[in-house]
């Protein structure tokens, strides 16, 4: 912060004028002037404060609802959450994944007020997996209790009707109790089995099915307060007639007692879903045939039995139903898979109101939900990132602050439109429904009068995306509706004096279009195809200070390539169609790479650009070049090397002849194909990188991998840098952070080597 503080001084009173050579000496010397880590500061890590995917739901002794959701949080841990009094879900908990473990599950009260849940841990070197058993008090302490052989799948927890929590762990082949934090062993089943559903009576009789891992007969079973074990019914020998298929063991997936103390128990056997009941000191029978597994049984409000359904129901997204007493199913809800959720998993009575969470639907990651009475349904919260996921484009304003859009997120799940301040400060100007304004924004750009446009991948009229103008308020207006799969993928636009947009795209082989008004589309260029000098899918677009459109393509990136193919391009094209490839990249011809990623109008007049590596030997990881666009003589500045890196991307120029880029690192998605970037033996992380007269230094190491598994839409756009009002370096990266779905963060460079001036005096 002292480096950041200083140079913001030096900003205020530094020259718009320096030379060339002391950039390179600025540059280098601040990459070892202090260590790299120290000087990149993240300002902002995107991530779903209350978590996503939610499975369990439980009320305290405070009587608050407590829930867990399996993924998210501030670390994508996982998170306990808490239901505020409008029924928003607010982090109680946060999971780091270290010896608190990570994806909770199974959250239930103890009758000593606390929560009771499980965690799973990494597996030993064994590959045994490790499952916590924890207590978290409603002060926020959270504490291990004990350390179980097995994975989360393999321990069950369940609250009793006498207020305690049992428990089965099919590592450790108990059943057992929890009281005051106190672990007390009731039963050892035979290796290999446990419970995997739980309950007990008002007297301490617990109920439960077992689950062997052989495969044996699931059993309803009974077991008295001293110890006595008791087998109640074999599910196969009763399910088995209800299909002419051998015997095969059944699976219980929900247990409760409803009125009258009658125990209703709901299992599957292949693709049939039952429910049956079971009577003490009687016999379990059959009550009816559901479409779905269910996922959850409880006593209900009204002297009755509710249910849900991970699927199923009208719409096939999952239902709440309820058991007459008269033995009949009816459907109290049926999910839409929007706004309500899908794929109900937990549910709780409390106060005579059903709440529940679902697993889907929402924004995409879950739903918190209510019925009044048992009846009329409400969504109270859906489970997101606020901010949105995996942003890329970063854009400086003119009054200073930065814009960008995320993929994914937001309150509808498809993405969203941010502003951000050099402070780290976030905020969300737009909030894509994935309607008419479209679904996931990318590729967005600053017009001439500050205002930004993009596109979507998907939505709009025709599903296919949309081309949008927004206000640096956030207020957009849908200029396109794309008619074709691919249109809405491609670089930024640009827009012209006369207010017309041109822009590349994707559909098909690619084209450059233009647009003139809403809904004003005109093709300007189709490209040929792979097959062809000429290439197609272009996946960079910028404009030259000569006023001519510049952009690169895809090729095709295997050895002894035929003579009308390349392995990729770099095209130039005017406003009337005019095209010409200035250079075809040739994988078995020159050691330049192949691919061209990232590419930047110099202040000299020529292009730079990188390539990456796509060959199945390894002596050509790609490299940095630079192209004269009248005489089309290319150069190579740098060849990345397995100390440099493999491809690189967010090229931007900080002074004449000083460029500043990200180096990619892990497993990207390249053309379809997931390529493994560290098979040449380059460092899986990521790096921040400057390049000065041949000299091409490590800024900072980021502590993850770039596009790792092809995350984003287009591998170019997973990371963008800019230069901010106060001259230091800024980065938006798509994965990342704490919590691996993206960040924000400032690099501070020697403020009296970085101009933003377009032309420089020379020396």
């Amino acid at each position: 912060m002292l480096l950041r503080q200083l140079g913001k001084r030096l900003s205020a009173s530094a020259q718009r004028t320096t030379c060339v050579c002391c950039v390179a000496v600025a540059l280098a010397a601040a990459a070892h002037a202090q260590p790299a880590k120290a000087q990149r500061e993240t300002l902002f890590s995107f991530y779903a404060p209350a978590g996503i995917f939610p499975d369990a739901l439980a009320r305290a002794s405070d009587g608050r609802l407590y829930g867990a959701a399996r993924d998210g949080g501030r670390y994508g841990k996982g998170v306990v959450f808490v239901v505020s009094g409008d029924g928003t879900a607010e982090p109680f908990y946060t999971l780091t994944g270290h010896s608190d473990g990570m994806t909770p599950g199974q959250l239930v009260a103890g009758d000593d007020g606390s929560l009771y849940g499980i965690s799973a841990l990494p597996p030993l070197e064994s590959g045994q997996g490790q499952t916590n058993l924890f207590r978290l008090t409603l002060d926020g302490t959270f504490e291990v209790l004990q350390v179980l052989p097995g994975t989360i799948e393999t321990v069950t927890l369940a609250r009793g009707h006498d207020g305690r929590v049992y428990g089965s762990s099919q590592g450790a082949g108990a059943l057992f109790s929890i009281s005051a934090g106190v672990i007390q062993t009731l039963y050892s089943f035979a290796q290999g089995v446990s419970a995997n559903q739980l309950t007990a009576d008002a007297n301490g009789d617990v109920y439960g099915t077992t689950l062997s891992s052989s495969g044996d007969a699931s059993q309803l079973f009974r077991l008295s307060p001293r110890g006595a074990f008791e087998v109640l019914a074999v599910l196969p020998s009763l399910l088995g007639a209800h299909t002419d298929e051998p015997p095969v063991a059944a699976t219980a997936t929900a247990l409760t007692f409803g009125p009258n103390g009658v125990l209703y128990l709901a299992a599957n056997k292949h693709t049939q879903h039952f429910l049956l009941r079971y009577r003490r000191g009687g016999s379990l029978t059959p009550v009816a045939e559901l479409d779905a597994s269910v996922t959850a049984l409880v006593a209900g409000p009204a002297a009755d039995v509710l249910g849900a359904t991970d699927s199923g129901g009208t719409f096939g997204r999952g239902r709440i139903f309820h058991l007459t007493q008269a033995g009949l199913v009816e459907t109290l809800y049926s999910f839409l898979g929007q706004t309500d959720g899908a794929a109900p998993l937990a549910l709780l009575v409390t106060d005579g109101e059903v709440y529940g969470v679902a697993a889907d639907g929402g924004a995409g990651s879950g739903t918190l939900f209510r019925l009044h009475g048992g009846q009329a349904f409400e969504s109270l919260f859906a489970f997101t990132y606020p901010e949105g996921a995996a942003p890329s484009g970063l854009l400086l304003g003119p009054e200073g602050s930065f814009y960008g859009s995320a993929h994914s997120g937001g309150p509808f799940g498809a993405g969203t439109l941010w502003k951000a301040e050099t402070n780290g400060d976030v905020q969300v100007i737009h909030a894509f429904t994935g309607g008419g304004d479209g679904a996931i924004p990318t590729a967005l750009s600053l017009g001439i009068a500050g205002d930004l446009y993009g596109r979507t991948l998907l939505g709009g009229a025709w599903g296919h995306g949309t081309l949008f103008h927004a206000t640096r308020d956030g207020e957009l207006t849908t200029l396109v509706h794309f008619t074709a799969q691919g249109q809405g993928d491609g670089p930024p636009l640009i827009q012209l004096e006369d207010g017309s947009l041109m822009g590349a795209d994707q559909a098909g082989n690619g084209h450059v279009f233009r647009v003139r008004g809403s809904n004003q589309i005109e093709n300007v260029y189709t490209f040929p195809g792979l097959h062809s000098r000429d290439g197609a899918t272009p996946n960079t677009f910028i404009r030259g200070a000569d006023g001519k459109l510049y952009g690169t393509t895809y090729g095709t990136s295997q050895p002894h390539l035929r003579p009308d193919e390349s392995s990729g391009t770099i095209f130039r094209v005017n406003a009337v169609g005019e095209f010409s490839t200035l250079y075809a990249f040739r994988d078995d011809d020159n050691a330049l790479g192949v691919i061209p990623r990232s590419v930047v109008w110099g202040s000299d007049g020529q292009l730079y650009g990188t390539t990456s590596n796509l060959r199945s030997s390894c002596d050509v990881l790609g490299g940095l070049w630079r192209l004269n666009p009248v005489s089309f003589g290319i150069e190579q500045l740098y060849a990345f090397d397995e100390a440099a890196g493999m491809g690189a991307m967010g090229l931007i120029e900080l002074t004449p002849g000083a460029l500043s880029g990200l180096m990619l690192g892990g497993t990207v998605n390249m053309n379809g194909q997931n390529v493994d970037t560290n098979k040449c033996g380059v460092a899986r992380n990521s790096s921040l990188f400057s390049y000065q007269n041949g000299e091409l230094p490590t800024l900072a190491e980021l502590p993850y991998a770039l596009g790792e598994n092809g995350v984003g839409p287009e591998l170019a756009r997973t990371a963008q840098l800019s230069v901010g009002p106060d001259d230091d370096l800024y980065a938006v990266t798509v994965n990342g952070g704490s919590a691996g779905t993206g960040e924000l963060f400032i690099y501070p460079l020697p403020h009296e080597a970085v101009s933003l001036t377009p032309t420089l005096e020379q020396p």
